[in-house]
């Protein structure tokens, strides 16, 4: 692995995404495995599922974060799904997640990044690496702006979507999950789930 062009021309032309090999790997676990970032948008692309074990029991995120660990890996695994909280991991997972989490902070951009969304909950918590298609298929397939992990304090979509616009306002994507927490309007109808948006409809038919 490490060609993604050839990786994508594979697949296009009826490679199987999620063959796992003799060894027990998928492509996407290989290519986490090695930090190799265009291999794994193109696999992702292309539907690779992010939480197929190995034999042992570890994920494509588990074996992002060894010795070839890239922050771009991390981050495209869990924008696609994978879960980096450890109440969701399986037991080998977990172990891998925690040994990574104790990482000085500042030393490890991957430890870094791993305490920062150990409380998010949901896809459209990471926002701020989502492409606006996808923040748009999250809601309108329901996902819930206000979503949070039960505390008081939980960060949720919206908050740090709120937090990303700050500093970059002209980040489409968080600006998308800002709209949806506001009123229907005819700008922001396409980012409600398909019972609301009939309901709207018909009501200005009526």
């Amino acid at each position: 692995l490490g060609h993604a062009a050839c990786v994508s021309a594979l697949l296009e032309h009826g490679a199987a995404v999620n063959h796992v090999a003799q060894d027990g790997c998928t492509a996407l676990v290989a290519a986490s495995l090695k930090g190799h970032a265009t291999c794994v948008s193109a696999l992702l692309a292309h539907g690779a599922d992010v939480e197929l074990r190995t034999s042992t029991g570890a994920n494509a995120l588990a074996r992002a974060c060894g010795r070839s660990s890239s922050l771009r890996v991390v981050q495209l695994l869990c924008a696609h799904g994978a879960s980096a909280a450890l109440h969701d991991t399986d037991p080998n997972c977990r172990a891998r997640l925690a040994h990574v989490r104790e990482a000085e902070i500042g030393a490890n951009p991957v430890s870094d990044w791993l305490r920062r969304v150990e409380r998010w909950t949901t896809r459209l918590h990471y926002v701020e690496i989502l492409t606006q298609a996808k923040v748009v298929t999250a809601l309108r397939d329901g996902a819930d702006v206000h979503a949070g992990d039960g505390q008081a304090d939980a960060p949720t979509p919206l908050s740090i979507a709120r937090a990303v616009l700050l500093e970059h306002p002209e980040h489409a994507a968080a600006a998308l999950v800002a709209a949806a927490a506001g009123p229907w309007s005819r700008e922001t109808h396409r980012l409600f789930p398909a019972g609301p948006r009939a309901r709207a409809v018909d009501l200005l038919i009526l």
